[in-house]
């Protein structure tokens, strides 16, 4: 049974649909140990068998940092952190905030802590292209 989990930002302009088949019970929420995911707090999920919909409002800029081939999709209005995406040629990927999903509460198991400062770019890129939710990004 297809699933679609949806959420915003703290005022609604920037949104996100997650469609997957899978139950809240069955993602484990990541929580990287960076400086940018400790402050906001994040619990991303992904589904590499899903669809994720980023709708950014046009005077949104992505925020990047590191390696500088990740976009981190924030409201310019409120702040709030609500995905992440990377595109590789023509494809996007993706990952969710939780917190951002009108169902966060649902998601009950507790994040696993991860460290990705070691990787290089290629061992990230072929991460995502194996773990993170294919997606688009509508403007």
């Amino acid at each position: 049974m297809t699933r679609v989990f949806s959420g915003s930002c703290h005022c609604g302009s920037l949104g996100v649909r997650l469609r997957t088949t899978l139950a809240p019970s069955e993602f484990v929420p990541r929580r990287d140990s960076c400086g940018f995911c400790l402050r906001h707090a994040a619990r991303v999920i992904s589904d590499p068998k899903g669809w994720l919909e980023i709708a950014a409002p046009r005077e949104a800029t992505p925020y990047r940092f590191g390696m500088g081939i990740t976009d981190f999709h924030l409201c310019p209005r409120c702040g709030c952190f609500v995905a992440a995406s990377w595109i590789d040629g023509d494809h996007l990927f993706g990952v969710v905030n939780v917190n951002a999903l009108d169902e966060r509460d649902a998601f009950s198991a507790a994040p696993v802590i991860t460290d990705f400062d070691a990787e290089t770019r290629a061992e990230r890129e072929g991460r995502r292209r194996r773990g993170w939710t294919p997606g688009r990004l509508a403007r």
